[in-house]
């Protein structure tokens, strides 16, 4: 029944996990962790934690969707410049030669199985304050900033100018809009005064039209009436025909002169 048990778990050396079930490990065995104890600040698998919720039913329980809440447990504290940027919870204690990085046991299992150049950090601290690139590093790390602070103050005063230019070009176009709209105030005004001017000139020449349009109708009529009246004097008659005539052709020729402007 033991061996079983121990079977169908990993032992330590098989396998590496982010987070490692605490009571496992106590008892010498590897299993991943699905469950975090906040009350208890414990990491606990399927069948660790099942055995916890019977004993402990109020105890906070967070399972992997919050992982990012899990906390370290007591002891195992990870500083954070030690942290593991790709595992939570695991200390960079490996550095690749190949790839030039910090890594963690799962890092190096799982992405850096091919590489040849994998030491252990403390080899490869060893002597660091004695050497030339770390004695630089404070001035580097000075410089950088320096840049940084140029830079910000250079983007600030871009960004300033960016304002102000536009600014400027706000008032630019609005003082041409102002004299657009006095151009086309202009425009307006004059355009309006020649068109009242030429429907002035319009109106008064209709108006002489029907005028002399109906002097003429009157004239015509008045003539023929006169000769309805005068028909048995022939001399009569035929000064009313001649003055008739003139006067048909003169109103004729009215008419097609007032036709015409009217076309126009």
């Amino acid at each position: 029944m033991a061996s079983s048990f121990i079977s169908s778990r990993h032992k330590v050396s098989d396998l590496i996990h982010d987070f490692s079930c605490s009571p496992c490990e106590e008892d010498g065995l590897n299993s991943e962790a699905g469950y975090f104890c906040v009350d208890c600040s414990k990491y606990y698998c399927s069948r660790c934690e099942s055995k916890h919720g019977g004993l402990f039913k109020r105890h906070r329980v967070l399972d992997r969707k919050d992982v990012k809440k899990w906390a370290a447990v007591p002891g195992t504290v990870v500083d954070d410049l030690e942290i593991c940027e790709h595992h939570p919870g695991k200390k960079v204690e490996l550095f690749c030669r190949d790839h030039q990085e910090l890594c963690c046991h799962i890092c190096v299992s799982v992405g850096h199985r091919q590489c040849s150049m994998i030491q252990h950090i403390p080899d490869v601290a060893r002597g660091i304050h004695d050497k030339t690139e770390f004695k630089r590093l404070p001035q580097q790390i000075a410089d950088i900033q320096s840049r940084i602070k140029k830079l910000q103050e250079s983007r600030k005063k871009t960004q300033q100018c960016i304002r102000d230019s536009r600014a400027h070009i706000l008032q630019e176009i609005r003082a041409l809009r102002r004299k657009i709209d006095q151009v086309l105030d202009q425009l307006e005004q004059i355009t309006i005064k020649n068109m009242d001017d030429m429907v002035g000139t319009f109106e008064e020449q209709i108006q002489k039209d029907i005028a002399q349009s109906t002097r003429m109708s009157k004239d015509i009529k008045s003539l023929a009436d006169n000769i309805a009246k005068s028909k048995m004097n022939d001399s009569l008659v035929y000064v009313g025909y001649s003055r008739c005539q003139e006067m048909i052709t003169e109103t004729n020729a009215f008419l097609e002169d007032t036709t015409t402007k009217q076309k126009v």
